[in-house]
């Protein structure tokens, strides 16, 4: 809506002052105010000598801004006054990396939500592998009985140790090895 009417400076404090006025001017651009509207509201929460005129000459370079006035439209606007004396583009960069920072704690948050449940699975693993050993000592006798026993109990430990690809990859082996004994073919096919 504006075009930059100050150059850039080398002066830190000019350019200070320039950041101000451009973040000044965007925050009015944003509000959709003219330059008598932004004034007259600056004016109504607190900035004292706010005027049209004022504000213009301040706009386009030709009045030096004051330090209570920045410090008075910074409250106004309830905006840090370090960030109204911040360069656009760098405030721009600055609330890219807060955005960034939010969708990183998300992230950490899900993938502790995922290690959590995770942790509780295998301690279920675990405590199935205490059970299938309570069982299987009442049945020492019952060789049928124990091999199933035993073949859940190595599963489980696979999945335990080695998570569930390692699970799965026991288990098809069990599935394999039961299958080959039972249709008695010695060529490994069934």
């Amino acid at each position: 809506m504006h075009e930059e009417q100050a150059e850039t400076s080398t002066d830190p404090t000019q350019a200070q002052e320039q950041a101000f006025v451009r973040n000044i001017l965007k925050e009015r651009d944003r509000r959709g105010m003219t330059q008598g509207a932004f004034a007259t509201y600056l004016r109504d929460r607190g900035v004292k000598g706010m005027h049209q005129t004022t504000l213009s000459r301040m706009e386009n370079g030709s009045r030096p801004l004051k330090l209570r006035e920045a410090i008075q439209i910074a409250d106004a606007l309830k905006v840090p006054l370090g960030h109204l004396l911040t360069p656009p583009d760098h405030v721009a960069a600055i609330n890219g990396l807060f955005d960034l920072t939010e969708g990183l704690d998300g992230c950490l948050d899900d993938m502790t939500q995922a290690i959590n449940r995770a942790l509780s699975l295998l301690s279920k693993g675990a405590e199935a592998i205490g059970a299938l050993d309570d069982v299987s000592d009442e049945l020492v006798g019952e060789d049928d009985v124990w091999d199933e026993i035993r073949r859940a109990r190595s599963s489980l430990e696979a999945y335990v140790e080695g998570g569930l690809e390692s699970f799965i990859h026991r288990a098809r082996a069990e599935s394999w090895l039961t299958n080959y004994e039972a249709s008695g073919d010695t060529n490994g096919e069934y």
